[in-house]
């Protein structure tokens, strides 16, 4: 784990780990490995029970950690 996530408290640790669990499993779920930035969100919101504003501030920090990966407009992988 690099040290951008690695600093962070233990409860938020775990939510970054169970949002890349979701986009793994929308990942799965395709015929490729990326996934749109919408649908992501309304998994997590539905899965992890987190508001947009959650997501949003969760999903920017694994981007600027290099664990999400921008592949198009929109649509990510994990790294």
């Amino acid at each position: 784990m690099d040290q951008r996530v690695a600093g962070k408290s233990k409860s938020q640790r775990d939510k970054m780990v169970a949002l890349l669990a979701v986009m793994d499993d929308l990942a799965s779920k395709g015929s490729n490995k990326e996934v749109s930035e919408e649908a992501l969100m309304q998994a997590a919101m539905e899965r992890l029970n987190i508001c947009e504003g959650e997501f949003m501030r969760l999903f920017r920090e694994l981007y600027r950690a290099g664990k999400i990966l921008n592949i198009r407009d929109n649509y990510y992988e994990k790294a």
